[in-house]
């Protein structure tokens, strides 16, 4: 078992076109990224978008699956009154795991 947290990231609102809602995407962070953050805080976030499926039971249409995306945290970047204090770097070793892993086929 290790820590692990479901935060809620929602774009910069510079960044919203005016008359525009904000996006938001559940990220899920592990280990030593866990409690980095408070509400509120600027970040940039290196992760793996992926989809969870959930199985749900409805009276009206009977069983099916609602896939939900999040993305999972390898990495963030935390802004500090405009500048960006990294928390998590990748050695040379995890450079070479992710290239490694980028060659292999089974891995989409």
């Amino acid at each position: 078992m290790y820590d692990q947290q479901l935060l809620k990231i929602q774009e910069s609102p510079e960044m919203i076109p005016t008359g525009e809602i904000p996006r938001s995407l559940k990220v899920v962070v592990d280990r030593n990224l866990v409690d980095k953050l408070s509400p509120g805080t600027r970040v940039t976030i290196t992760g793996i978008y992926t989809v969870a499926e959930n199985k749900f039971i409805s009276q009206k249409i009977g069983t099916g699956q609602m896939k939900t995306p999040y993305m999972l945290t390898l990495g963030l970047e935390i802004e500090t009154f405009g500048t960006r204090k990294y928390e998590a770097r990748f050695t040379q070793e995890d450079r070479e795991k992710f290239h490694e892993m980028s060659k292999n086929p089974m891995i989409v």
